[in-house]
């Protein structure tokens, strides 16, 4: 008798072991939920936080936020919100959200409801495992449910919701009515109404793509500090709409809807296999993709590898790609990306499954071999937008080299003077762009929220005096072209924050300029006068 306990109790207990190191005992002893909390990371600007009870208040990059806590972004400024599971919430500028629900347990249940008041929220979401799981944002017009996927959301003023799904399915329900987003496509929802039917999502202006070896360390950063890539082989996408992907044999980081700007690169090379170096350098391929054109930019540089890392920028223009050089480059910032915080308190799970696969995992690598036609960065080259409405464009087709662009991507303040001692004289594509300038107002107009669903090549420029012409230049092309002074008239500012400063050099009689977006550029003009008649310009893509 004696020894058929014993055989029971050893059988008892080899079956608890069992369930509970393989995770089935979730299935008979439910593990309870707890409360988690979420990383903030503040891009650029400012991102204020209210917590129950309490009044708005900037927050601390890196500060914890918790159920019940509401998250504001000010105009123009960009944050991040990182759950345990990995899970990324990117803020578009005049955003607001409430974290209703943030919980998790040990058997792998996971539940976030979000309140998006306002504004447009770019969601990529972990696999969902879990039944019991799910990841709700909900507006007054619309509730959008999902279970591993990559979509936006915007809502307007009036509540007015939009949903854009870039993968996945997303459901969105409303008025007791549901469709599923599929990718690629965009469904609307007004107050008081059901979802529209889903339709395809509107083809973005102008798309970067960046191609490079596949290491398990490569970050592409905007000038808003929104980070797109791999760090330690998983997925990083900051950027609304963009995409990594790993395409016969190479590392792709696709960026679509990009704004006039900086857009730099930080690489760490994979060592070579069976313990031997890392690359001396790494191969980048940069082109810039027009909406119904194809491909009109296509540069392919080297950049050296130093201290384990490779570093390269370029500078999307209105009439060109222009290339910096690895002495300017090599100053650009780390990439800023954010960390989930610690796991729940008190929960300690025996099993757990990894929440997201990685992307990228170590591969054999040999050291890069110089690639032919491949441009050297030791200077500034610029690459002009190629016309002719050809899909494709040749590889560093009409590069124009340039001095040193010196100082780049400094601390110096703002009254530095940039010492660039030439530019390229390019006309800007025709028909690509439509330029034309805005008179600010008394009182400021309120901040555009649905984005990226429109033009995203915009030109802003100083009031223009009573003087000035006036632009009547009908489409395709309508360029404003400031009246040459005997004082050069820096085209390019030092870029927020003071990471980038460019110049050029006193226009000629038949000055050819390159146009840049402001904020991350803006074109000096003289000072608008106390009553100065206003005339309204926009940048349209006309194809």
């Amino acid at each position: 008798m004696k020894r058929s306990r014993s055989r029971v109790l050893i059988i008892v207990t080899t079956l608890a072991f069992v369930l509970a190191t393989t995770g089935v005992i979730a299935i008979f002893f439910a593990a309870p939920a707890q409360a988690h909390s979420s990383t903030v990371t503040v891009l650029d600007g400012s991102v204020l936080v209210r917590h129950p009870g309490s009044q708005f208040a900037p927050i601390t990059d890196g500060e914890v936020v918790g159920g019940g806590d509401t998250v504001r972004t000010a105009g123009d400024s960009h944050g991040v919100l990182t759950f345990f599971d990995g899970t990324t919430v990117e803020l578009e500028p005049d955003t607001e959200i409430t974290i209703d629900t943030l919980q998790a347990s040990a058997s792998g249940d996971k539940v976030v409801e979000i309140t998006q008041v306002l504004g447009r929220t770019w969601n990529v979401v972990t696999h969902l495992v879990s039944s019991n799981s799910r990841y709700e944002i909900r507006t007054t017009a619309a509730t959008a449910a999902v279970r591993g996927t990559a979509f936006q959301v915007a809502v307007s003023a009036d509540g007015t919701t939009s949903t854009e799904t870039t993968e996945g399915d997303v459901s969105t329900a409303a008025q007791g009515a549901e469709v599923h987003v599929l990718r690629g496509q965009l469904s609307v929802v007004s107050p008081g109404s059901p979802p529209q039917a889903p339709q395809p999502a509107p083809e973005p202006a102008v798309t970067i793509r960046i191609t490079l070896d596949v290491t398990q360390n490569a970050i592409v950063t905007d000038a808003h500090g929104r980070a797109v890539g791999v760090q330690n082989g998983l997925p990083i996408r900051y950027i609304p709409g963009s995409t990594v992907e790993v395409v016969g044999g190479k590392l792709v980081v696709t960026i679509p809807n990009v704004q006039l700007g900086v857009l730099s690169m930080f690489i760490r090379p994979d060592p070579a296999p069976f313990g031997g170096s890392v690359p001396a350098s790494v191969t980048v391929q940069t082109e810039v993709i027009l909406k119904d054109r194809g491909i009109v930019a296509n540069s392919l540089t080297t950049r050296p590898v130093r201290n384990g890392a490779a570093k390269g920028a370029v500078v999307v223009t209105a009439t060109g790609l222009l290339l910096v050089p690895d002495s300017d480059a090599r100053n650009v910032p780390a990439p800023h990306i954010g960390k989930p915080p610690a796991g729940p308190t008190g929960i300690l799970p025996i099993f757990t499954a990894p929440t997201s696969s990685p992307l990228v995992t170590p591969a054999p690598t040999l050291p890069s071999e110089t690639v032919s036609g491949a441009l050297d960065m030791t200077t500034a080259a610029f690459v002009p937008y190629q016309s002719g409405g050809t899909a494709t464009a040749p590889v560093n087709a009409g590069v124009v080299p340039i001095a040193t662009l010196d100082p780049v991507f400094t601390t110096a303040s703002p009254s530095a003077t940039p010492t660039a001692t030439a530019a390229p004289a390019v006309p800007p594509l025709d028909p690509v762009l439509t330029v034309a300038t805005q008179a600010p107002t008394p009182t400021p107009t309120p901040a555009l929220i649905l984005r990226s669903l429109g033009p995203v090549l915009t030109i802003a420029t100083a009031t223009p005096t009573p003087t000035a012409p006036v632009l009547r230049s009908p489409p395709p092309l309508i360029i404003a072209t400031p009246t040459p002074t005997p004082t050069p008239a820096p085209i390019l500012r030092t870029l927020e924050p003071q990471i980038l400063t460019i110049a050029t050099p006193t226009p000629s009689l038949t000055p050819a300029p390159l146009t840049v977006l402001d904020p991350i550029v803006t074109i000096a003009t003289p000072t608008p006068t106390p009553t100065p008649t206003p005339t309204s310009f926009c940048i349209l893509l006309c194809f």
